[in-house]
């Protein structure tokens, strides 16, 4: 599967979701549209996709780049984007 490095070096990689059907995905109470990201806990990793097209696949991340992620989000750090 292809993956991309980060910043930390850890490694993101894309997850063929049809091949882990045993994945529980959630997506956010605030997802009106349908045009959100679901997310799947698996172990120590993180696995997000688009909750629109569920079958391209997701990336995934380990829980400590996702915690790093959401403490962002928590801090408004992501506002000016």
């Amino acid at each position: 599967m292809p993956s991309t490095g980060s910043a930390d070096n850890e490694e993101r990689k894309v997850v063929d979701v049809m091949s882990r059907p045993t994945l529980v995905w959630r997506k956010s109470t605030f997802c009106a549209n349908g045009a959100c990201v679901e997310v799947a806990f698996d172990g120590d990793l993180v696995a997000l996709r688009d909750s629109k097209n569920p079958n391209l696949g997701a990336i995934q991340v380990t829980r400590g780049q996702w915690t790093d992620f959401v403490r962002g989000i928590q801090a408004q750090e992501f506002d000016r984007l």
